[in-house]
């Protein structure tokens, strides 16, 4: 019994180690944002040569100011939905670390937290593939009031000390 139970965990190590999944990750550009401020968000991919894609198709839960596809990517036909991109040297798959599948561009109307995360999504290698993401959270503060504002507030109080001492 042990040894069919061994011969089980050892197989399914090998099958998920054989096809590990691709890793979607959000790489925004400062994370210092506030009221008014426009930022941008990378979106990233990580694949193995076992996972490799020749397209993708995902839907985010927030609405970008503006889209750009990394540059190995091409618009797909319009019936696509959210953002989508084909390799341009299709069918040459794509594999590795860091690939950029598209920048969104982000201006924070309101204080607050937001969260940037994938509502659905699928990468093409002929078949569907699987992936994994964490979700973003961004957090929007107050414009802070100006540094004029506190240097003259430090004068008006100078002027009425010395007008006090008078």
């Amino acid at each position: 019994m042990n040894i069919i139970k061994t011969t089980f965990a050892a197989l399914m190590l090998t099958a998920s180690a054989a096809h590990a999944n691709i890793v979607v990750t959000f790489d925004p550009s400062t994370t210092d944002i506030s009221v008014g401020d426009t930022f941008t968000v990378d979106v990233l991919a990580t694949a193995d040569l076992a996972d490799a894609f020749v397209a993708f198709d995902i839907g985010f839960n927030l609405d970008a100011d503006s889209i750009a596809l990394g540059s190995d990517f091409s618009a797909p036909p319009s019936f696509f939905n959210d953002v989508a991109g084909f390799a341009n040297s299709f069918p040459v798959a794509l594999y590795g670390t860091n690939i950029l599948l598209a920048t969104l561009t982000f201006t924070a109307a309101t204080a607050g937290d937001l969260v940037l995360d994938l509502n659905a999504g699928e990468f093409s290698a002929f078949s569907f593939i699987p992936f994994d993401s964490t979700a973003l959270n961004i957090t929007v503060s107050e414009v802070s009031a100006p540094a004029t504002l506190g240097l003259l507030a430090l004068a008006l109080t100078g002027l009425v000390s010395l007008r006090r001492k008078a």
